[in-house]
């Protein structure tokens, strides 16, 4: 009986966010985009339902344990009823209250509950509440009407109806102890499922937030409860790190010297990041797309692989472009890389998308400095938008436009990371526009767990990559997975190829997010579990250039490689990169040749892993000699100091503190 009333009240938070969440509507409507449908709406409140239905677990979680399971061995009838009316109070008064907060907090923010939630903690407390006060004055009065209203009627309506008894009839007759054990496992089940909002292998997730291609509809499938956890998930994560520190203990303008010798002395580390491009390279192009491929890592390029075939469409862009084999991804994550590569900051642990500064475009980024060059920029991600706020970090470092999964596909038929890769690049085929020029950034997403692609549909037979991997007896990658490799690495060359007699004036520049997880071999060497690749391909726009055969670089360096090769003489730009295929000075010596990676340091020749000081050979370039202890303590503190700067400018702005 005490557990049928933990559901009733299980389903009355149901109906009570889901109340919330149509008020949250009504009041915000405006924000609703023009082309969204009822459909839409009706989408957004349905998948609500399970993030509700995870709240809701853990409200009655505490009557469960302090109700519903001692009553099988007491009577607490009479209790328990007052409780669950108290208790049953108090959610009602809460979640009126944090429903309040979180629609003006969105008129304010223009988003759910994220970082700025903390400026309570940080500011100055008195003068945020004078603001609240003066801002909200009238309307906090309105809104304490509409809560002493609403426990009125929760007190008029809720008590009585909270302490009849069911209305279906419940034989009291004594249980066994197997019973009631049996029973009680039963509610937990349903307490651990619901507390889930799947039933699935896995909860749900904040990236399941995105079942639409309205922006505002998706924050809104959120309970005020889930997007504070997230926030309060994401502030902590954000503030583990040891801070400067960690990379640097001393003075900071001797740092940034240290790593830009060019520069002349300044107060803003900006400054020391300005640069002059040398002069065009290549022909300019009229249109650049940048794709980075998700868990593309440069492994099955050796030689020693080339005969699983997963990478033949890279393989042959490589031997018709530039392939530089000496190159690392800025994180291990998608999104820390994407962030890197995005804002021209190397990645330090800090969650960038997230931080305060990000909010306002970086110098550095890298579709501010093509949109200095004339040219239009978009991003296209194959997974949902919500995941990450890369929809919004990506418009405030500045793209144009931004299109996710609800964008190219129907809900129902995409995958838990968003739609398949051939459909992401169809999407992007069908809005190339061939009148202006455009810089295109894309992320796919389909070589990645679940690895649920129907491959056969796609063409990609998985029974030679089973033949292929009896020679691999303990490799710790299936032929499923291979064959997922295999059918994104198909897509790329396919929509490069297209994409090129489309548009011939085109310049593609080819990267893997971070290298994979997956490989034929247990313990792979730390060139092959860390390197990604970088191609440069586009036969009419590239011509005789090779770049430079002596180069090694990372995610950092892609913007100011590609800004050397197409701007004029004398164009300004930020770069906390460099040029990787420049020419070696006296001045420049500590940052050419080097790529800095996640935790490891890449040149033409060695790979140093920060972690254990490990030195390998990088496999295409062994003719250079044997990376040194020298070399290894130099080339840690060049990237501890990259990084050192980059946590300064990503928490603390371009402004340096003088010296003590």
């Amino acid at each position: 009986r005490q557990f049928f009333l933990d559901l009733k009240f299980w389903l009355f938070c149901l109906l009570l966010f889901q109340v919330c969440r149509l008020v949250f509507l009504f009041r915000l409507s405006e924000y609703i985009a023009k082309d969204s449908s009822k459909k839409d709406i009706v989408l957004t409140l349905l998948n609500g339902l399970r993030f509700d239905s995870s709240v809701a677990a853990y409200a009655i979680l505490f009557p469960f344990l302090f109700i519903t399971l001692p009553s099988g061995f007491f009577n607490l009838k009479g209790f328990a009823n007052r409780f669950r009316f108290i208790w049953g109070g108090l959610i009602v008064l809460l979640t009126a209250i944090i429903s309040i907060i979180s629609i003006e907090y969105y008129k304010e923010y223009h988003n759910v509950f994220d970082d700025f939630l903390f400026g309570l903690i940080y500011d100055d407390r008195v003068a945020i509440l004078k603001t609240i006060w003066a801002t909200y004055g009238i309307s906090l009065l309105l809104y304490l009407g509409a809560i002493a209203a609403l426990l009125f009627l929760y007190v008029t309506v809720g008590d009585p109806y909270l302490q009849e008894t069911l209305s279906l009839k419940i034989t009291e007759k004594p249980r066994t102890l197997t019973t009631k054990i049996c029973m009680s496992l039963l509610a937990l089940v349903f307490l651990v499922a619901t507390g889930r909002g799947s039933i699935g292998r896995r909860p749900i997730e904040l990236k399941d937030a995105g079942v639409t291609r309205d922006t505002f509809l998706n924050k809104a499938e959120l309970n005020p409860y889930t997007a504070l956890r997230y926030a309060i998930e994401s502030h902590g994560e954000m503030q583990e790190t040891h801070g400067l520190k960690t990379y640097i203990d001393g003075d900071l303008k001797k740092a940034a010297q240290f790593y830009f010798p060019e520069a002349s002395p300044s107060n803003n580390l900006d400054d020391y990041a300005k640069k002059k491009a040398k002069g065009a390279a290549i022909h300019k192009p009229e249109h650049i797309f940048l794709i980075v491929m998700e868990s593309y890592g440069t492994w099955p390029l050796l030689e020693k692989y080339s005969h699983l075939g997963v990478s033949d469409g890279l393989r042959q862009l490589a031997r018709e472009g530039i392939f530089l084999p000496a190159f690392v991804s800025a994180s291990n994550g998608t999104m820390t890389s994407l962030g890197a590569i995005i804002t021209g900051l190397p990645d330090v642990g800090l969650n960038t998308n997230y931080q305060k500064t990000a909010r306002v475009m970086y110098p550095s980024a890298i579709a501010h400095q093509f949109k200095q060059l004339g040219y239009k920029t978009d991003m296209f991600y194959g997974g949902y938008l919500p995941w990450e706020r890369i929809a919004d970090f990506s418009k405030d470092q500045g793209f144009d436009e931004v299109y996710g999964a609800a964008n190219m596909g129907d809900w129902i038929t995409t995958k838990e990371w968003g739609v398949d890769d051939d459909v992401l690049f169809h999407y992007i085929d069908a809005q190339l526009s061939k009148t202006e020029s455009t810089f295109t950034m894309i992320m796919s997403t389909s070589n990645h767990p679940p690895f649920n692609v129907n491959l056969d549909e796609k063409g990609i037979d998985l029974k030679g990559f089973e033949k292929e991997l009896a020679a691999y007896p303990e490799a710790p990658i299936t032929a499923r997975e291979l064959g997922h490799f295999k059918y994104a690495d198909a897509q790329l060359l396919a929509f490069v190829k297209h994409t090129e007699r489309k548009m011939p004036n085109s310049l593609f520049v080819i990267t893997g997010d971070h290298y994979g997880r997956r490989h034929v071999v247990r313990n792979p060497s730390l060139f092959e579990r860390t390197a990604v690749p970088l191609v440069i391909y586009g036969k009419s726009v590239l011509g005789n250039y090779k770049g430079h055969p002596y180069a090694a670089g990372s995610h950092n360096d892609i913007a100011s490689t590609l800004i050397e090769m197409i701007a004029p003489k004398g164009y300004p730009y930020v770069s906390y990169g460099r040029n990787i295929f420049g020419s070696t000075t006296p001045a420049n010596r500590r940052q050419l040749q080097l790529g800095l990676g996640q935790k490891s340091v890449i040149t033409p020749t060695q790979i140093f892993s920060m972690e254990d000081g490990a030195i390998e050979p990088v496999p295409f370039n062994q003719q250079g000699d044997p990376g040194s202890d020298h070399q290894y303590l130099l080339y840690k503190k060049i990237y501890n100091t990259a990084l050192g700067l980059a946590w300064w400018r990503i928490i603390h702005g371009p402004s340096l503190p003088s010296a003590p």
